[in-house]
């Protein structure tokens, strides 16, 4: 068995994010797809070195069907690491999944939280067998 790690990068922007309402955050996993292949049975999200202490993962939600595939995620006390265990081997589909962020700042005396949605797209597909070659 094996794990996936994609690792998630976040950062603030002034103008052209891709998160919705403000547009102040920009957001990209590493990859565009994780497909949830025969042999893999963790899913690990990790934000790359670049971004901020500031952020912090704090939820995973999956659509009304995502609990047949996956359970939900274990976040680190770091908040910068997520694990999501027990992949389902048997059925397969389209997961639609939200990692949930937070953004944390002082403005003045004030401490301020903004909340991230980032969709990283999973695709369990467990008829795929990966073959690893070796050299």
């Amino acid at each position: 068995m094996s794990e996936m790690t994609v690792q998630l990068s976040l950062s603030k922007v002034d103008f052209r994010g891709n998160t919705g309402d403000k547009m102040q955050f920009f957001y990209a996993f590493s990859q565009d797809t994780c497909i949830l292949t025969k042999g893999i049975n963790t899913l690990k999200f990790e934000f790359s070195e670049s971004t901020s202490d500031k952020f912090k993962m704090v939820d995973f939600y999956l659509n009304s069907d995502g609990d047949k595939f996956l359970e939900k995620g274990a976040i680190t006390p770091s908040g910068r690491n997520m694990t999501i265990n027990k992949i389902n081997a048997v059925d397969k589909g389209l997961i639609v999944t939200s990692v949930l962020c937070s953004y944390t700042y002082r403005k003045g005396q004030q401490k301020l939280v903004e909340y991230i949605n980032c969709d990283p797209q999973v695709l369990n597909d467990p008829d795929i067998e990966v073959f690893i070659q070796h050299e």
